[in-house]
């Protein structure tokens, strides 16, 4: 289960429209290749179209788990473009294996704090998102082991 962590940018300026950050959750991230398991800080970006690793992200996972982490590659547009085959684990017990790759754009600005991978909409409409907005709480599931 997820928590929002981030507090309320502007609390008290009555000029802002009352918005929350989305959600930030820490997932648990393993490469096919390898068996060792990697926590990463996970932005849950709904109007993303890719899921995308943050420039630092694949030197957090070789960090965590003390080895080279194998690239693969996709074809963006015209352009080979350095990507992984990762496999996520929301609650720590169940993996959900994604139908494609995750990019990795070794020069994007599109991080808006310090998570390491950015979750997008082709990640997410294969997953279950449950929010209870109130409260603040929220929880990413396979579907297949809801």
């Amino acid at each position: 289960m997820g928590v929002v962590i981030i507090p309320h940018p502007h609390p008290m300026d009555p000029y802002i429209p009352p918005f929350r950050p989305a959600p930030i959750m820490r997932v648990h991230v393993c490469h096919r290749d390898i068996e060792d398991v990697a926590f990463l800080r996970a932005f849950l970006d709904t109007g993303a179209d890719v899921t995308t690793l943050a420039p630092w992200g694949p030197y957090v996972i070789e960090n965590q788990i003390a080895c080279p982490l194998p690239q693969d590659s996709i074809r963006v547009g015209n352009v080979e473009a350095p990507a992984y085959d990762l496999s996520f684990s929301f609650d720590g017990e169940h993996w959900f294996y994604p139908d494609n790759l995750v990019e990795y754009q070794p020069n994007s600005q599109l991080y808006p704090g310090q998570e390491d991978i950015l979750i997008g909409r082709d990640l997410l409409w294969q997953l279950k998102f449950c929010c209870d907005g109130p409260a603040e709480v929220f929880s990413l599931k396979d579907p297949r082991h809801c």
